[in-house]
């Protein structure tokens, strides 16, 4: 998915209006997630939706889709599964956390839709099955949805996760990109490689997605934690002291900020030796804590020859705007002249935030670099 996005083909999510069984491209030329590839939604299920969609055209709500698929195809779990994936996000003015909002009597308002559709499909039924073809009596209005805040973006990609196997609508990381850029140096999967980082300090952020905490026959404790960026994962695995200091960073769903080093070691095995490598943990931190905590100086980089007076004045405002106390170098280049000079912009210290570093990263002639 992330090679997809690399090199810009759009990656969406699962659609009853759009998605086929399987992986699909659309008219626009984005990849479109399978139905069939959803945890706890049938094959059955996927073609009666694609079936009705096919034959009436989209579906424009819950209520819609409800009644015109036959939900002996369907059932409860498999709507409920299709909601968490985000197959339904496609509806206007709805959000999942709307579906799952406890209604009275403790059922959730997809149950009680599910419930008053059937209840309608069943009154036709008998309607037609009678002498007169009379109903049951007046019709009842459809549940109303209820308003309800939106659950964190967090919880929703887990939900998500679950039922698709992967992040699709985002990444947990994403609100982290300008961290990951200016502070890592390496991806998870790189670790898996371990000779290939020996004597090295390799920078990883990631999510956690697996933290078991153990207790070995000694009585000791230590952990095994699996975490995920963008591109694959890594499972580190923490003894003894790194244990003791770091365990409480490990719970599921963190945000962290790794730094390791790959190791080379001896281990006796019977009477000779073996020769392992490992990754070693030296720091953990919040990866939310990073941009403030280890940025020192910021230095803005540009060519002497647009070094002009109103780029000074559109720099000065915009350092203006972030007054904090980190300092400020320009790094002044001129290849022509073989020219590479930083200067300190002594009138001005600032807080380096993420908006900061993006209009500088936008604009044409500055190049922003953190220095930690």
């Amino acid at each position: 998915m992330e090679e997809c996005r690399r090199i810009g083909v759009p990656v969406l999510g699962p659609s009853v209006n759009e998605s086929l069984l399987r992986f699909s491209v659309n008219t626009k030329g984005a990849v479109r997630f399978g139905m069939g590839g959803m945890k706890g939604v049938g094959e059955n299920a996927v073609r009666e939706i694609i079936a009705q969609r096919e034959a009436d055209g989209q579906f424009k709500n819950l209520f819609d889709l409800l009644q015109r698929i036959d939900l002996r195809q369907a059932n409860r779990k498999t709507i409920e599964c299709l909601i968490l994936g985000g197959a339904m996000d496609d509806f206007e003015g709805t959000h999942r956390a709307m579906y799952f909002s406890e209604e009275e009597g403790g059922r959730s308002f997809v149950e009680k839709a599910i419930k008053y559709v059937q209840g309608k499909k069943n009154d036709a039924e008998s309607a037609q099955a009678s002498l007169f073809g009379e109903g049951s009596g007046e019709e009842l209005p459809p549940p109303t949805m209820p308003d309800v805040p939106e659950w964190p973006s967090i919880v929703a990609l887990k939900k998500e996760k679950e039922i698709n196997g992967m992040y699709l609508s985002s990444h947990p990381l994403d609100d982290y990109r300008t961290e990951i850029k200016y502070f890592c140096n390496a991806t998870l999967s790189r670790l898996n490689h371990v000779e290939s980082i020996l004597g090295r300090e390799v920078t990883v952020a990631g999510i956690v997605t697996d933290a078991q905490h153990r207790i070995s026959k000694m009585g000791k404790g230590w952990g095994i934690f699996r975490l995920e960026d963008f591109q694959g994962d890594y499972e580190f695995k923490l003894f003894g002291e790194d244990y003791l200091k770091f365990r409480h960073f490990f719970d599921n769903e963190q945000l962290l900020y790794i730094k390791a080093r790959g190791r080379k070691f001896n281990q006796r095995q019977g009477e000779g030796f073996i020769e392992r490598l490992s990754v070693d943990v030296a720091e953990v931190r919040l990866l939310s804590e990073v941009l403030e905590e280890s940025s020192k100086s910021l230095e803005i980089k540009l060519d002497l020859q647009q070094l002009t007076t109103p780029l000074v004045d559109e720099l000065h405002e915009l350092l203006s705007l972030h007054p904090g106390k980190k300092r400020v170098k320009l790094h002044v280049i001129d290849l022509e002249e073989k020219l590479d000079i930083k200067l300190p912009v002594k009138e001005f210290k600032v807080t380096i935030a993420k908006d900061l570093l993006q209009v500088l990263e936008q604009h044409d002639h500055l190049q922003p670099k953190v220095i930690s």
